[in-house]
């Protein structure tokens, strides 16, 4: 690996931060970054001497790839899956994601395990108002390139005045920041004063609740479900990879970017988004915090066990594509949390005809994910390998 060190060392700077940045998300060494590179040369994928464009190249094979592996291997093709509509110019696009493998960022500084930016990276343009939350409001803020994004501007002293502490919100940026996928929603600066925490990401057209509801009347194509199911299982997969609970999955947390009045899967995005309850799991350990919201809450969170974070998931991901498909939920709670515990463990869904028209397939897979024992739910990989999925 020596003399693949040396070479990294004789790019140019900006090579060396997309090498730097693939390895990262991979989990791997720049060497074998390198490796994987050196591969698609000797392949034909791309030209000898332009790393530039084999990085490019590389990263769209890693993009375009349904869920990301776990490591890269310089001796495996990556295939493109044609079903994902994938199209536009890599690496800023996956279908219709916006997409940053390489983040422009000045001076940072590393403090409580986050690297804030010494200046914010985005100006506020708060004319510009996007929407508010329980903390604060989001605003467009641009670059001085132009490019814009939402920033999220949370008050620390609306915080403090509902008894929260603040830096709460470090564990959420600690862990979001850690997340590269098409299908979550990226970080893409974030900056501390004494009255705000800023965080930048992508400008968002809706989220998945306004989207379904908007298309309640005619509901959705098979293909456009397969594509949301895709995105999202494979966005959930990819968090359970990184040994990540999300704990709060709903269609409010779910934001949407594209067309959303003429859809088509070529012209649609999903992402992930609000991880402020998630928390750092292996795929066995147990949890014993409850978090989330009851109409999607798992049955084993609602009966107060302890619980697997990632079968939790599962389970509201579940309530999740139910409610997207057909605009209901599943399980109705009348005001009574026992009675609603009960209605889980019968398996009484609040079937109509919108859900039996539903490809059978589906209707399979949203039932493997809504199973009450959570030992029978499927994993993100058994869905994913589904026939509705090929």
């Amino acid at each position: 690996m020596g003399e693949v060190t040396s070479r990294y060392e004789t790019l140019p700077k900006h090579i060396q931060v997309k090498i730097n940045d693939l390895s990262k998300q991979q989990n791997t060494s720049r060497d074998v970054v390198i490796e994987a590179i050196d591969y698609m040369i000797e392949s034909g994928k791309c030209t000898e001497g332009s790393y530039d464009l084999c990085v490019d190249a590389l990263w769209k094979e890693v993009i375009a790839k349904t869920g990301y592996p776990s490591r890269l291997s310089p001796t495996k093709e990556y295939k493109k899956n044609n079903d994902d509509g994938i199209v536009g110019p890599v690496p800023r696009q996956y279908g219709m994601c916006t997409f940053h493998p390489s983040i422009e960022r000045g001076k940072v500084v590393k403090r409580d395990g986050i690297e804030w930016s010494e200046f914010p990276v985005y100006v506020v343009d708060k004319t510009q108002f996007l929407g508010s939350g329980a903390y604060g409001d989001v605003y467009v803020g641009k670059k001085e390139n132009g490019e814009e994004a939402a920033v999220k501007m949370i008050n620390k002293a609306k915080m403090t005045e509902r008894g929260i502490d603040y830096r709460d919100v470090y564990k959420e940026i600690m862990i979001q920041s850690k997340l590269f996928h098409p299908n979550i929603l990226q970080i893409l600066d974030v900056y501390e004063n004494k009255f705000n925490i800023s965080i930048a990401t992508d400008i968002m057209s809706s989220d998945a609740l306004k989207f379904a509801n908007a298309h309640s009347v005619v509901g959705f194509t098979d293909p456009v479900l397969k594509c949301i199911v895709r995105q999202l299982v494979n966005s959930i997969g990819y968090c359970h990879q990184q040994n990540v609970a999300h704990r709060d999955i709903k269609p409010d947390n779910i934001l949407v970017q594209g067309d959303t009045k003429n859809v088509s899967c070529g012209k649609l995005c999903l992402k992930l988004a609000d991880f402020g309850f998630a928390t750092e799991c292996t795929k066995t350990q147990l949890l014993n915090t409850f978090p989330g919201t009851l109409i999607y809450a798992a049955p084993e969170i609602i009966e107060g066990v302890r619980y697997n974070g990632h079968k939790s998931d599962i389970w509201s991901m579940g309530v999740t594509l139910f409610v997207i498909a057909t605009q209901k939920i599943p399980f109705v709670f009348k005001g009574d949390t026992y009675a609603y515990a009960e209605a889980q463990k019968s398996i009484t869904y609040q079937f109509d005809n919108r859900f039996k028209s539903l490809n059978p397939k589906l209707q399979r897979i949203i039932s493997g994910m809504l199973a009450y024992n959570p030992k029978d739910r499927l994993t993100a990989d058994d869905i994913l390998k589904t026939e509705y999925l090929q």
